[in-house]
């Protein structure tokens, strides 16, 4: 079949308007549409707290950040098509950090708490508040601590929690979990509580530690984002969601000892 010039140039029009329309129309990728919740265009600032191995913690021979949330971190926001750059500072500050709009996230093993002014993603891992003691301790339950020194660290759930079932207590509340535990094997304190995997990463590297049973509460770990910003949240649980589906998952829990075996 023969076209003719005009036939031809109405066929040339109607193609370049199809394909015009056909990129009108298609979705932008992840980071642009987060572009107006993003502080930096095309990359997710992170608040973490390193003192808190194995999920996050910096590495003594390179000075880097590393940890599952590190790793994960990363997985998650090549699923977002964003950079990552990590921001340090002490736990009790990712909050206001994140308010203040000095951060995109927050990630640093966060459980939910109602005081905590936030949004809070699906969560990433299961885990626990313990107390943790030195190995020649006459404490041996949860219950024996009324009346002893209690390490905490400042703003965490696991402070909230041994306020409130040891009233009688004296607590030591630390923004560092380094100091925390250094505090508890001179004696400075009687007993620390921490997160399940933290306390299980101290006590494998010093054996004067032992995890008192049972568990003080059992508890899930959250990313955390500021409030308003829904779609930044939308398009984090979503990268969860692929994370937790892929071999990356169970990977890094190992790699990091978070499972627990």
């Amino acid at each position: 079949m023969k076209f003719t010039r005009k036939t031809l140039a109405l066929i040339i029009a109607v193609i370049l308007c199809a394909a015009i329309f056909a990129a009108c129309g298609s979705k932008p990728a992840d980071g642009d549409s987060l572009e107006p919740e993003l502080i930096k265009a095309g990359t997710v600032i992170v608040g973490i707290s390193p003192d808190y191995p194995p999920y996050e913690s910096i590495n003594p021979d390179t000075g880097d950040i590393e940890g599952f949330d590190v790793d994960m971190m990363n997985e998650i926001a090549a699923h977002m098509s964003l950079e990552v750059e990590f921001r340090e500072m002490a736990f009790d500050m990712i909050i206001s950090a994140l308010q203040t709009g000095l951060i995109d996230i927050g990630v640093s093993a966060f459980t939910y708490s109602s005081d905590r002014d936030v949004l809070f993603s699906t969560p990433y891992l299961e885990s626990e508040q313990v107390v943790v003691v030195n190995a020649d301790s006459k404490i041996t339950s949860p219950e024996q601590l009324a009346d002893k020194r209690i390490g905490t660290q400042l703003g965490t759930t696991g402070e909230a929690e041994a306020q409130d079932k040891f009233p009688g207590a004296a607590f030591s509340s630390m923004s560092d979990y380094n100091m925390i535990f250094g505090a508890l094997q001179s004696g400075a304190v009687d007993a620390v509580v921490a997160d399940g995997p933290v306390a299980r990463n101290y006590a494998a590297a010093n054996d004067s530690f032992i995890i008192l049973e049972p568990a003080l509460i059992d508890e899930e770990n959250h990313i955390i984002v500021k409030n308003g910003n829904d779609k930044l949240l939308e398009a984090v649980n979503s990268a969860i969601d692929k994370f937790v589906a892929s071999g990356k998952y169970m990977e890094f829990q190992y790699k990091w000892g978070i499972s627990g075996e």
